[in-house]
């Protein structure tokens, strides 16, 4: 209960109502009158409404996109990381085709749990700078049981497409230098609240052990 609503409340007081866009350009610089200005703001917060407030802007279709800042906040404190792929998705009657794709921390990692080398760390490939430039990604939870399904695969996504736009995004709060993957938050005090757990568990049956004695008064 304690880690659930350390991560619960984190993700409320971070994200409350969502990240919400609020344009404002310099129309000076562009060389427009405040009315032109203001006009270009409301049609670009109209339509930016349109998009992030339809679940539409998730690839699942279950979400949108205050929705997803949550799911994907929580993600990242659990485990931590997550990863955002934007992908093309078009729909009808719906005039944008940009999804987002969340997926698991754990589904980023090594074909078939091989080891870590320089150039592959925790699913995560890196240049001759450090920089990620792929991911590999499993098509399910790789400790998942499922009884059909078949063995499970792996597929490499560039991290930036042909025009150098990204399109996988990294979810994290890194603490070191050269540091690849997040740490998940309860991660340092995960020992303390197991033996917290126990404390209280031991205190409660001895409550429960207790409360079963009887007391007979022989006269």
């Amino acid at each position: 209960p304690i880690a659930t609503g350390a991560i619960g409340t984190l993700t409320t007081n971070i994200v409350g109502t969502g990240l919400a866009l609020q344009p404002s350009i310099d129309a000076k610089v562009l060389g427009l009158t405040d009315d032109e200005a203001k006009a270009w703001q409301d049609k670009t917060n109209a339509e930016w409404r349109l998009h992030a407030e339809s679940v539409q802007i998730d690839i699942a279709r279950r979400l949108d996109f205050y929705g997803l800042q949550a799911l994907g906040l929580r993600s990242a404190l659990e485990n931590g990381d997550a990863w955002a792929f934007l992908i093309d998705k078009a729909s009808d009657g719906h005039p944008y085709s940009l999804a987002l794709q969340l997926v698991e921390a754990d589904r980023i990692c090594n074909p078939t749990g091989t080891p870590d080398t320089d150039t592959l760390i925790a699913g995560v490939k890196l240049d001759a700078d450090g920089m990620p430039v792929s991911v590999q990604v499993a098509n399910r939870h790789p400790r998942g049981l499922r009884i059909r399904g078949g063995a499970i695969e792996w597929k490499e996504h560039d991290i930036r497409n042909a025009r150098g736009q990204r399109v996988v995004l990294q979810l994290a709060d890194l603490k070191r230098i050269g540091q690849v993957r997040g740490v998940p938050l309860l991660a340092p005090v995960i020992e303390p609240l197991k033996q917290l757990e126990r404390y209280t568990e031991a205190e409660l049956q001895a409550a429960v052990i207790a409360g079963t004695f009887a007391v007979f008064v022989r006269m």
